[in-house]
């Protein structure tokens, strides 16, 4: 039989409140606190890793709070690693991975949105190198309608439907030759600029 354990009572705190319940070992606590009090709580048990933005309602209105990310994947159980994303889908190039980390992210996170140092902090986790010109490779998933701006959120993206269909075909060759980016290489230039000097 489950037991209530309460502490001391106190005023209703003004403002936005919010109701924790920790439950366990035959125990339910149930208590309401102010924002302040419920910011600490949540980031000492999950600690302040990656933090998303969320929107609560206060009295002055709705405005943006930072309330760290869950790791729990939405649809429950275990969630998967983001080295698990890059092989599952096949991830070769760096647009490939910084679109397959993306996911991982959208997928298994409370938030549908990602910035590009979450995708950056995710090469770490999954034991890749970050790539050498890492703004010109998310601009390159960008460009190819994988990730979009998301309205209302300066400076963060979402995976769109072409993304999931590249993901979905894990990267196959047509996919690749419609988001190849067309380089001059300098041996060739410098081929070519040989024959022409030549008499």
């Amino acid at each position: 039989m489950s037991e209530q354990s309460e502490g001391p009572t106190h005023d209703a705190p003004k403002g936005q409140t919010f109701t924790l319940r920790l439950e366990g070992g035959g125990v339910i606590v149930e208590r309401e606190v102010d924002e302040a009090t419920a910011l600490d709580i949540i980031t000492a048990v999950m600690g302040r890793g990656n933090l998303s933005r969320v929107v609560t309602a206060g009295h002055a209105g709705a405005r943006t709070t930072d309330l760290p990310r869950s790791s729990t994947p939405r649809s429950g159980g275990l969630a998967p690693s983001a080295r698990g994303y890059i092989e599952q889908y096949e991830a070769k190039r760096n647009v490939d991975k910084i679109l397959a980390l993306a996911a991982y992210i959208a997928d298994t996170r409370e938030h549908d949105t990602v910035t590009p140092d979450d995708v950056k902090r995710e090469f770490r986790n999954a034991a890749e190198p970050v790539p050498g010109n890492y703004a010109r490779d998310f601009r390159w998933a960008v460009q190819n309608d994988w990730l979009a701006l998301a309205d209302g959120y300066p400076g963060e993206y979402y995976v769109t439907s072409k993304g999931r269909d590249a993901l979905k075909n894990k990267f196959s060759a047509d996919v690749k030759k419609g988001t190849g980016v067309k380089q001059t290489s300098r041996r060739k230039r410098t081929s070519k600029k040989k024959a022409e000097d030549t008499p």
